[in-house]
């Protein structure tokens, strides 16, 4: 986890180091084994790093300060963000347990449901998907367009007669839900990078998720840093690669709403967090 504790403890790693150099100077200096010149530097040195010592302390306070506010206001922030939004989950390669159980906690505080989860099986075989579509009326035969026809049936809901011809063949793991359309995707990648005919299904998915008109943000945590999130923005407007912060969750949820887009997180093009707007309630 990258957040406000990971700076406190850094910080204060930086400050002991600091108390054990101001010691080892005094040390020295008190040894009376200096020339005069040298005592002279040396406590020159000493005193600086002693007012080093003092602004990493309060810097430390500070940021503790910041992380209790943070927890303390992360309910009051979160509450009803997503009231009634439904939103689907997608896992590209076996579902992250870690990444699931923050993605779940960070939409059931904010008010939404997560109502269809599906995880992709990679690679593909492209030769069987397109035989298996080849009897089906209307069935699509470019890869990419299969991918994107999966993107619509998964988004829509209600009829899915190309998840339903397929699915023996590209889903590890389904978690049905409620037939009906949903408001907003989350995508995740756990596997390596594809190519051939699985990185064609896989790119006219993620197109046809990305333009479907409803807020799609690529998720990572802050552990991961795989280059699967670098990927993935190529494809989506938004995206958070410290979920299993409290703030990448309030990120999350903000970039769910609809209220903007962007690349958010410890690497976020577009900062650590978006503007968080405040929520008219009723």
């Amino acid at each position: 986890m990258f957040d406000l504790r990971y700076h406190v403890a850094s910080l204060a790693a930086v400050f002991i180091a600091l108390v054990i150099g101001i010691l080892v100077g005094v040390g020295l200096s008190g040894r009376g084994v200096l020339r005069e010149a040298e005592r002279e530097s040396l406590e020159v040195r000493i005193a600086d790093l002693q007012r080093q010592a003092e602004l990493q302390q309060a810097r430390i306070e500070e940021l503790s300060a910041a992380a209790q506010y943070e927890q303390e206001t992360y309910e009051a922030v979160m509450d009803r963000r997503l009231e009634n939004v439904r939103i689907a989950l997608v896992f590209i390669g076996p579902v992250d347990t870690a990444v699931r159980s923050v993605v779940d906690d960070a939409v059931d505080r904010a008010g939404g449901a997560i109502t269809r989860t599906r995880a992709l099986k990679v690679p593909m075989d492209a030769l069987e998907v397109q035989n298996a579509l080849a009897d089906l009326a209307d069935a699509p035969s470019r890869l990419q367009d299969v991918g994107r026809t999966l993107a619509s049936e998964f988004l829509n809901g209600g009829e899915t007669p190309i998840w339903d011809e397929l699915d023996d063949l590209i889903v590890l793991e389904r978690l049905p839900g409620p037939s009906g359309a949903v408001d907003a995707v989350i995508v995740a990648r756990n596997t390596d990078p594809q190519s051939g005919g699985t990185a064609q299904l896989l790119g006219g998915f993620y197109n046809g998720l990305a333009s479907a008109g409803r807020p799609a943000v690529a998720v990572e945590t802050g552990g991961d840093r795989d280059g699967s999130l670098r990927f993935l923005r190529r494809y989506f407007p938004s995206s958070v690669d410290n979920v299993d912060a409290p703030t990448g969750r309030v990120s999350l949820a903000v970039l769910l709403s609809g209220a903007q887009t962007g690349h958010y997180g410890v690497e976020g093009e577009n900062g650590y967090l978006p503007r968080v707007p405040p929520l008219q309630r009723g």
